[in-house]
């Protein structure tokens, strides 16, 4: 009885030890995260999009969201950072005051809005298209009726 009783024991302290020194280890973690998933303002996921967050001193940290949206930057010492997310076709997104907290994925979803590109078309075709009416002598014109 003695014997077992000893052993016991002794795998009582074993795995207490174990366990103090696993939350020991857990305690000195020294870093975090953001993670979220980027949209646009009518709820689709956006492919591609670049995630950056900024530290106080400058320093930078880029992902790019995967196949569904998701990004994670980890590895962040814990602190205030400016994140800032743009996709091609969308407004760029930016918040300076996301905090990072040791040993925490901290939840940072982003919607991007739309925007509209104004492009410029300029034809330019010598010789091919005039408004001189005397260009366009044998020039066809189709109405409606003709069409029809």
């Amino acid at each position: 009885m003695f014997l077992f009783s000893e052993v016991s024991k002794r795998i009582f302290n074993l795995a207490l030890v174990l366990a103090l020194c696993a939350g020991v280890g857990l305690s000195q973690q020294t870093s975090g995260a953001l993670r979220g998933v980027v949209k646009d303002e009518f709820g689709g996921v956006i492919v591609g999009a670049s995630v950056v967050a900024m530290d106080a001193s400058g320093e930078e940290k880029t992902v790019t969201t995967n196949d569904e949206g998701v990004y994670v930057l980890a590895g962040l010492v814990p602190g205030v950072y400016t994140v800032r997310a743009q996709a091609s076709g969308f407004a760029p997104y930016e918040n300076a005051e996301t905090e990072v907290i040791t040993g925490r994925a901290t939840p940072v979803d982003i919607t991007l809005g739309v925007t509209i590109a104004a492009e410029e078309v300029m034809v330019a075709a010598e010789g091919l298209v005039s408004t001189e009416p005397e260009n366009n002598a044998g020039a066809i014109v189709l109405r409606e009726q003709d069409i029809e």
